[in-house]
């Protein structure tokens, strides 16, 4: 009799194992969860941030930092490359700059395995393999 319970006892684990894994999976891939969210599948930028890098943006338009200067803008082809969910291009990648401290302390923490860069003139929010999670565009030259 013990020899069907342990039969049993090990493909029964394994089974609940899976099942609560894929309930897992579905909950937005753990990202954002440190801050109490759960917003869908990954870590966007939040509207009091919008307003807080608008703020900023204000503040900085009669002198740009680099990454926000006139010369620092995409061209069209590169911008409309540069969507949430997709693996920056090493075209874009060569045009990441650090996003301001004065800005980036506006920000709440880049989850963990992402950081917060600038591309032109957009605030993006990039994994480790530079996959896109959120981009916010910003014009600071009119």
């Amino acid at each position: 009799m013990k020899t069907w319970k342990k039969t049993l006892a090990w493909p029964t684990l394994f089974a609940l194992a899976l099942a609560l894994g894929a309930t897992a999976q579905g909950r937005g891939r753990g990202r954002g969860h440190d801050r109490g969210e759960d917003r869908g599948w990954g870590r966007h930028f939040d509207q009091h941030e919008r307003e807080e890098i608008h703020h900023w943006q204000d503040e900085h338009r009669d002198d740009p930092p680099r990454g926000f200067r006139e010369r620092d803008r995409l061209p069209r082809g590169l911008e409309s490359r540069l969507r949430v969910g997709v693996v920056l291009e090493p075209e874009l990648r060569q045009r990441i700059r650090p996003v301001p401290r004065g800005l980036l302390i506006l920000l709440a923490p880049a989850p963990r395995r992402y950081r917060y860069v600038v591309i032109g003139d957009h605030v993006c929010l990039v994994d480790r393999g530079y996959r896109v999670e959120d981009v916010l565009h910003l014009e600071l030259n009119f």
